[in-house]
């Protein structure tokens, strides 16, 4: 018992940790609330044998076959998913001119994955980028940020000075990003 009261501060402290990370994450499974690149949405649900996503003004319309804090969920992420793709076909061409091209590596997979505890991983060796379809909760910039770090991988394998340098020479205004995320 006084192992937690001398705690008590730290454990204070990761409790709202994880509050404020989850009210970033807001998913629309509660039926109440999503937040989409950064914004906040009421949830309004619609049976329907198309299951899609509509934005109206301030409603984020989930059209899903059952009525479930799981069809919402997964309807959220396959949703965010697909744009994440789009901007990783838009932003990759700089990046790998930039970075594979102009440094003689080999051009890396990028595959979108539902991560927890990150927002994107490197496998440098391998040349493999994942990227978190969790990230469609912040705004666009997030996501530009998650992938040039992972990107910055392939030159540096560590978060050196060196690697952060690599990465503020093409973003300088990431440390924005960086603390929206945290």
């Amino acid at each position: 018992l006084s192992f937690v009261k001398q705690k008590q501060a730290w454990i204070e402290k990761q409790r709202n940790v994880q509050k404020q990370r989850s009210r970033k994450v807001l998913d629309g499974s509660d039926g109440q609330y999503a937040v989409w690149l950064g914004r906040t949405y009421r949830v309004q649900t619609v049976i329907s044998s198309h299951p899609k996503i509509i934005f109206d003004e301030d409603t984020m319309i989930f059209h899903v076959k059952e009525d479930s804090p799981q069809e919402r969920s997964s309807l959220f992420y396959q949703e965010g998913s697909k744009v994440i793709a789009r901007w990783i076909v838009e932003e990759r061409k700089h990046l790998d001119d930039d970075i594979c091209m102009n440094h003689h590596l080999l051009l890396p997979r990028i595959t979108i994955r539902y991560m927890t505890s990150r927002w994107g991983s490197c496998s440098a060796g391998r040349s493999r980028i994942s990227i978190s379809c969790r990230l469609i909760h912040f705004p666009k910039e997030c996501f530009d940020y998650v992938l040039l770090h992972e990107y910055a991988h392939l030159l540096v394998q560590n978060h050196s000075s060196d690697f952060y340098h690599e990465v503020e020479a093409r973003m300088p205004d990431y440390r924005i990003y960086d603390r929206m995320i945290s």
